[in-house]
């Protein structure tokens, strides 16, 4: 995720030109850390027998239970009877007409895969077992079967998942007024070209966020530059352009408050979805 404040045009375009040294540099190091995560996920997607057991952490909905609420006996002179409660976990009360029971309603949640951490973890309502374990041997396949992690709810009444997407929960922050990445993010940079590479039918989808300072033309344009940067800086590497779908919010979708320096540090900010990863 990313954001920049944008104060001019000017400021948006401008950008270091790397030297020939530099540009050898970075290749060196990018084929380096290349060539150790795609070995690591080829070691854990093949151990189907070793590595550390994910223990499924899925959860199957019992009906809910209803609450029901005091009554005093006809006559009787002592303390009313009362009927038991009991509550129904991850509910939510809907309230019905005075003198009626209190019943809880289950809201389905979406399913999502979510990285972060150099773990996958899935998520959401599935609607049975086997969608789930389906699931999670497709994850296990890219990324390793002790890197999973299985959150799964079943829940009858949930859809079966058929996008296949993932998001990558490690924002990509930048410098205000710049578009250039920080080194400090091959490593997750590395990460999104080797699934590109072991997966050639997933499409990468790259969103680049500013804070808002600076014009709203100015912030659009700078949010787009982030987001091609991480497009170029893979495709540079092999991965055809056709597979990456770039775009620019400017400061649309804060995920922090735009008040303070750190707040508006986290909306300058990329986002990446992995579009097909889990189909």
């Amino acid at each position: 995720m990313f954001a920049f404040p944008h104060r001019s045009p000017v400021r948006c375009a401008r950008r270091r030109t790397p030297s020939t040294d530099d540009a050898r540099s970075t290749h060196r190091r990018f084929a380096a850390l290349a060539a150790g995560v795609a070995g690591l996920l080829a070691i854990g997607a093949c151990s189907s027998g070793t590595g550390t057991a994910v223990k499924a952490e899925a959860v199957t909905r019992s009906a809910s239970t209803t609450t029901v609420a005091p009554t005093s006996a006809s006559g009787s002179s002592g303390a009313p009877s009362t009927t038991p409660t009991s509550t129904a976990p991850a509910s939510t009360s809907v309230p019905v007409p005075v003198g009626g029971p209190t019943v809880a309603v289950h809201r389905i949640q979406p399913h999502r895969a979510e990285y972060r951490g150099g773990k996958l973890y899935l998520v959401g309502d599935v609607p049975s077992r086997k969608v789930a374990d389906e699931l999670k041997a497709k994850a296990a396949q890219v990324i390793g079967p002790a890197n999973v992690i299985d959150q799964y709810t079943i829940d009858p009444a949930a859809s079966v998942p058929t996008d296949g997407r993932v998001i990558i929960d490690e924002p990509l922050l930048f410098p205000t007024g710049s578009a250039i990445l920080d080194p400090k993010y091959d490593e997750l940079i590395v990460l999104g070209y080797t699934v590109m590479k072991l997966n050639p039918k997933v499409v990468m989808r790259v969103t680049g966020y500013t804070d808002n300072v600076g014009g709203a033309d100015a912030n659009a344009a700078l949010s787009l530059a982030r987001a091609q940067q991480v497009v170029d800086v893979i495709s540079a590497y092999g991965i055809s352009p056709k597979r990456f779908e770039a775009d620019g919010k400017g400061a649309a979708n804060p995920v922090a408050s735009n008040d303070t320096p750190e707040g508006r540090q986290l909306n300058r900010r990329i986002d990446v979805e992995l579009i097909g990863l889990l189909s």
